[in-house]
């Protein structure tokens, strides 16, 4: 469609329908030379003109538009020249108000009683136009926060880009670390309440922040002009988490919301947007695997990292398709008599080439991989089946511990284990789930889950203890029947008195309450009496024996008769993996 230079074009004070807009209703004719010579009554109506309104006849057209002559008459030369050409111009013209008005217009050369002239054919498109509009910007609109759509934030970061700001410009994206967990179990509704809680934050923010999007189901976009950049990123983030602490989603208790951030500054003028979205997306991904909160920067090298990552995923997923996750066990000694009394369950993924890797190097992957529920699933099952045969072999009963990590602690996790004890016949009695400190005491749910899995008759521990959040009120708070101290204090036995008395004291506060007591990490034949000396009932470590795969602890314990130190066996174990 060609474009009329016309900027004059009458039109009617009230909006017509969409549909009304469809119809021709302005014919104006002008004669060769370019005055106004008639107009059609439709016309003056729509032109809030009177037909024969002083002025407006016999003046030329360039007189009412904005326009120059050269460029009105090369329009109308065309139509002279090319008649069977009904072409339709976009032609602006302005109602007796001066509102502008948008028209499809077509013009046509006439001859009458021997003058030559043009009829301009014109429909009014303003409204059609307008809602063309609207339903564009509707497009690049969440509906659920008002926000931009990750589109909307796309055309706006290239428009800030564009115009030349002399200001550094960063691209924020965050993500809430805690969204997927609270619309699951507190329902969609909160969702929803939580994430445009995040949009009023945002509002909130100051002039700096150009534009705010949400960009994804839990994902928000920010682009951030100032200078210097890295300040005002971090007073961003500060003030976001101050805004997403306490809400209200529903009629349960409040929650606070964090969340991960990632950003990256435009450093040269041929960075893209997508560039600049990509880098962000990259230190996001970094910032996944931190625990400090803080928002993370962009640095050239986070592409390789992330692609060893995926990687490190891949090879994850594939090990759990295809079952090689192994499980070792550590006897659990009593001290008094020398004799098994239980094993600790501890997972190893078994590599392509027979590696065993240690669980720290991938049970975190597995939590951000929302996998540490199957990891911890196939744990569970595995040391239930295998204690059977355990006790078929020692000829008594034996008690398990299983691990469980901070992200399996929710309200599915009793019914979870109790799923596991009736796959494989096993009692709760004869099962212990350990727990770090850190993991209990940030869950505000802990003490109802510890509560569920006791009434399955599963005894609950502290792994760990002394090291994290250990306090009298926090023992006494909590359904906790077991503490295991720390390797890191039993490790200073013999050599230090202030670790001699901590272990003292950690004793005697967990006999006072009634608790058992596992003292991790014995190495030497020294700490094993010392603690004995103070009345330590339970110990395990490589003074005893390593972990160990199934076959080889089958073996001690026929060889041994259950009896821990067992000869050759803690030498002879091949995992020599931090448990």
């Amino acid at each position: 469609m060609g474009r009329l230079p016309l900027a004059c074009r009458p039109a009617g004070r009230h909006p017509r329908r969409l549909g009304d807009a469809q119809q021709p209703h302005r014919v104006v004719r002008r004669r060769r030379h370019g005055a106004a010579d008639r107009r059609h009554q439709s016309a003056a109506r729509c032109a809030s003109h009177p037909p024969a309104r002083p002025g407006f006849l016999g003046r030329h057209l360039a007189e009412v538009v904005d326009r120059s002559n050269e460029e009105i008459e090369s329009v109308l030369l065309q139509v002279l020249h090319h008649p069977e050409e009904l072409e339709s111009f976009d032609v602006v013209l302005r109602d007796s108000e001066g509102r502008p008005r948008d028209t499809e217009t077509v013009i046509r050369p006439l001859r009458v009683d021997g003058s030559e002239g043009f009829v301009l054919t014109t429909r009014d498109v303003t409204d059609r136009r307008l809602l063309r509009a609207e339903l564009a910007e509707t497009g690049l609109r969440d509906q659920l926060t008002g926000l931009n759509n990750r589109e909307g934030f796309m055309v706006r970061l290239r428009q800030i880009m564009s115009a030349g700001a002399t200001d550094s410009v960063a691209v924020v994206l965050l993500d809430l670390a805690s969204f997927r967990g609270i619309n699951d179990s507190r329902g969609h509704a909160a969702g929803d309440t939580i994430l445009q809680n995040m949009a009023l934050a945002i509002d909130r923010l100051p002039d700096t922040v150009r534009v705010a999007a949400r960009m994804g189901a839990d994902e928000f976009g920010l682009v951030v002009v100032g200078d210097p950049i890295q300040p005002e990123v971090g007073a961003i983030e500060r003030s976001l988490h101050r805004s997403m602490r306490g809400l209200v989603v529903d009629d349960g208790p409040a929650v606070d919301v964090g969340f991960h951030g990632g950003y990256v500054v435009r450093t040269a003028r041929n960075d893209s947007a997508p560039d600049l979205v990509e880098r962000a997306d990259l230190a996001l991904s970094a910032a996944r695997t931190t625990r400090t909160g803080a928002p993370v920067a962009y640095q050239p090298g986070m592409r390789t990292a992330l692609v060893a990552r995926l990687r490190s995923e891949a090879d994850l997923r594939e090990a759990l398709d295809q079952e090689r996750l192994v499980v070792h066990y550590q006897p659990v000694v009593d001290l008094s008599r020398g004799l098994i009394s239980g094993v600790e369950a501890l997972v190893r993924l078994r590599t392509v080439t027979g590696e065993l890797v240690p669980p720290q190097a991938f049970i975190s992957q597995a939590e951000e991989l929302g996998l540490i529920d199957q990891v911890g699933t196939y744990v569970m099952d595995t040391a239930l089946r295998d204690a059977s045969v355990i006790e078929e072999v020692l000829g008594n009963r034996i008690r398990v511990a299983v691990n469980v990590s901070a992200q399996e602690i929710d309200a599915d996790l009793p019914g979870r284990v109790a799923e596991s004890l009736a796959r494989n016949g096993i009692r709760g009695e004869r099962v212990k789930i350990e727990l770090t400190e850190s993991a209990i005491v940030n869950h505000e749910d802990a003490a109802v889950v510890l509560a569920d899995l006791r009434r399955l008759g599963c005894s609950v521990a502290i792994d760990d203890f002394g090291t994290g959040y250990s306090s009298l009120s926090y023992l006494v708070g909590l359904p906790v029947d077991e503490v295991k101290i720390d390797r890191s204090f039993v490790s200073q036995l013999g050599g230090s008195d202030r670790a001699l008395a901590l272990v003292r004291v950690l004793l005697q506060m967990s006999v006072t309450l009634g608790l058992s007591v596992t003292a991790e990490g014995i190495e030497t034949v020294e700490q094993a009496d010392i603690l004995r000396g103070m009345g330590c009932p339970k110990a395990q470590g490589y003074l005893f024996a390593r972990p160990m795969a199934l076959t080889d602890l089958l073996a001690s314990l026929r060889r041994c008769r259950g009896s821990f130190p067992c000869p050759d066996v803690a030498a002879s174990s091949v995992d020599v993996s931090v448990t």
